[in-house]
Formats: structure tokens, C-alpha cells, sequence
């Protein structure tokens, strides 16, 4: 499996308008001066607890809100923002995601 960290710093009193982005895949770094963007990644949610779930993004564990979504079971892929689930994937089509981000670690 893989893990993709972005974060953002921007150096005090730059004028540059543009932050800095570091990337770190399968801990080979990348940086550069890009705009920065939110990427989605399915994980597996692994546990329910009434509107709070735990997803794995690729052995990485984190507690998820699931008040956005209907319906929702364990072993569904979803997708995440700022710590929310927002939607549902078939297992097909987050297999299909997870095997390209997988190709873009190995460049």
C-alpha cells in the first residue's frame, strides 16, 4: 500500500504567491512552488459508531464524521473531506482509483 501526505508552509515575509507543496509518496519527496488543491482518496470503512466511522486509507486509520451520507455500511470505499465522508464508492471503481494512485508512486 501507499501514503500520500500533502502539506502546505508558505516561508514568513515571501513574496511569493504561490505556497509551497510538499508531497510525500511511499517516502519519496516532492516539492515545488504548485497551487494547492485537496485530493481525494477512497478508504475502506472498517467501523461504524453511530455518525462516526473508521476508514483506512491504505493501513493509515482515521475517524471519519458520516453525517453526510444516508447510507453508508461497513467495508463501503468512500471518499473524505476535512474529515468528512462525502461519498460512496462500488468497490470496482475505488480499486480502479487506488491502482492509479499507485502508479504515480512508483514514478
Amino acid at each position: 500500500m501507499y501514503a500520500l501526505l500533502i502539506t502546505k508552509s508558505q516561508r514568513l515575509n515571501s513574496t511569493d504567491p504561490k505556497p509551497k507543496i510538499g508531497i510525500n509518496i511511499n517516502g519519496k519527496r516532492f516539492q515545488d512552488n504548485l497551487i494547492a488543491m485537496c485530493l481525494a482518496i477512497p478508504g475502506k470503512l472498517l467501523k461504524i459508531d453511530e455518525k462516526v466511522g473508521v476508514v483506512d486509507f491504505g493501513g493509515v486509520r482515521r475517524d471519519v464524521r458520516l453525517d453526510l451520507l444516508e447510507q453508508v455500511r461497513e467495508g463501503d470505499y468512500v471518499i473524505v473531506h476535512v474529515g468528512y465522508a462525502i461519498q460512496v464508492l462500488d468497490q470496482a471503481e475505488a480499486e480502479k482509483i487506488l491502482k492509479s494512485w499507485a502508479e504515480v508512486a512508483r514514478r
